[in-house]
């Protein structure tokens, strides 16, 4: 029996680690498993080690390699992000996939990962991506790729990163829109979306008597304007 991966998010995550070409994965914060699942059933990933810190949705996802029969090919690991492994579990290329979290948490989660320069980076914050970008460029880690995706009510953002320098600029744009750009349906809703929190935020400044506060409203509005005008394909 296979799994049918509905959830258009763990699926760009999943086509994030076909990108990257790495045999083996760890899937944090994996609740049911079903990325997991899905990374070897469709011969993505030889081998996953499916992590998280609950023991229930743990649980969930020991019953999803049960009743698909993954256990050769899916282990459940009950860790605090990858505390579990000292060392990576398996000698060969390997993806971190940490997705449906905080960009603060995957941060932290990185941080503590002694081994995570030697691999690839699958990241899909929930909240905070700009605190995350930020935290990959201050510890040399550069993003090689970005795409946007719509599920639900919210247009999220998957990235894939790497150990290297980068050799772009830790700008405004990049801190709040990564590289995802118009070219996709998503990617133009991702950056109208940010362009209209940025308008929010910025226009609530522009009228306080306070020189650097109205300045910085200056400052959110123009960077909105500038991916409003992205996303309608006018720049």
């Amino acid at each position: 029996m296979k799994l049918e991966l509905i959830n258009k998010r763990l699926l760009t995550c999943a086509k994030a680690v076909k990108n990257a070409e790495t045999p083996f994965a760890a899937d944090v914060g994996t609740d049911h498993g079903y990325l997991a699942a899905y990374l070897v059933q469709n011969g993505i990933c030889r081998h996953v080690w499916a992590c998280d810190i609950n023991p229930r949705p743990l649980s969930f996802a020991k019953k999803t390699i049960e009743e698909y029969g993954l256990s050769d090919s899916v282990t459940a690991v009950l860790s605090n992000g990858l505390d579990a492994f000292p060392e990576p579990p398996e000698n060969g290329q390997f993806s971190i996939i940490c997705a449906g979290m905080g960009g603060e948490l995957i941060a932290d989660i990185i941080s503590r990962c002694s081994w995570a320069a030697e691999c690839r980076l699958i990241l899909q914050p929930m909240t905070k991506a700009d605190v995350l970008r930020k935290w990959l460029y201050e510890n040399g880690f550069s993003v090689t790729a970005e795409t946007a995706c719509e599920d639900g009510n919210f247009v999220y953002s998957v990235m894939t990163a790497e150990k290297k320098t980068p050799d772009y600029e830790c700008s405004e744009r990049y801190l709040t829109a990564g590289f995802v750009t118009a070219d996709t349906k998503d990617g133009r809703k991702y950056l109208a979306m940010r362009a209209a929190r940025l308008r929010r935020a910025g226009e609530g400044m522009l009228s306080s008597a306070d020189e650097e506060k109205c300045a910085e409203g200056k400052r959110l509005t123009a960077l909105a304007e500038r991916l409003k005008n992205e996303s309608e394909g006018i720049l």
